[in-house]
């Protein structure tokens, strides 16, 4: 796995118990695609107790969005052309964060509307509020059309 892989999964609290769980579900997306893949996102929440809950993994290659829902159990792939101009809408719902740096009491989750059915949900919860940010405006902002 890469480095810069390894160490966002480790900075958002993935245990070296699910590294080999997230190793192979990169290696089946680039088997998937063909593709090399360019950059991760995991969606999570905080629950009250402070643990997190990891959901959805996506991640981009060159040519494609690529997701593995509920990755951590049973897994459903997902890929589509990056260049489709996918989303009708983005909703934005956001708790102690100010879209420039984020605390350890930051939320943030965002919901996109496809012009396909079926809605896109990614959740954040502390430092990774700032990847979710970063993520949409790499990748998915110029899928708005």
């Amino acid at each position: 796995m890469e480095e810069k892989f390894l160490n966002y999964i480790e900075s958002i609290g993935i245990t070296n118990a699910l590294i080999p769980r997230v190793e192979h579900v990169i290696e089946t997306l680039e088997n998937i695609s063909g593709e090399k893949i360019l950059d991760i996102f995991i969606s999570e929440y905080m629950q009250e107790n402070g643990t997190r809950t990891y959901e959805d993994f996506r991640a981009f290659s060159k040519n494609y969005h690529l997701g593995a829902l509920k990755f951590i159990n049973d897994i459903k792939y997902i890929i589509w052309n990056r260049n489709n101009k996918l989303f009708s809408i983005i909703n934005w719902e956001v708790s102690n964060y100010d879209f420039k740096s984020a605390s350890p009491d930051s939320r943030l989750s965002l919901l996109g509307s496809f012009y396909f059915p079926g809605p896109i949900l990614l959740k954040a919860s502390q430092n990774n509020c700032d990847k979710l940010l970063s993520f949409f405006k790499k990748y998915l902002i110029g899928s708005l059309g």
